[in-house]
């Protein structure tokens, strides 16, 4: 059996940048543009 199995789940922003940022050792930072909308910023 394979080590990870991948899916088509969907997440929140905020929760992938988590995932992410605990994967790649970065941190994000949320942040609103009346622009952009919400995104998140890595740091």
């Amino acid at each position: 059996m394979p080590d990870h199995i991948h899916g088509t789940g969907a997440h929140a922003p905020g929760a992938l940048a988590s995932l992410v940022g605990a994967r790649l050792g970065l941190a994000f930072t949320a942040r609103d543009s009346d622009f952009l909308g919400a995104y998140h910023l890595a740091a």
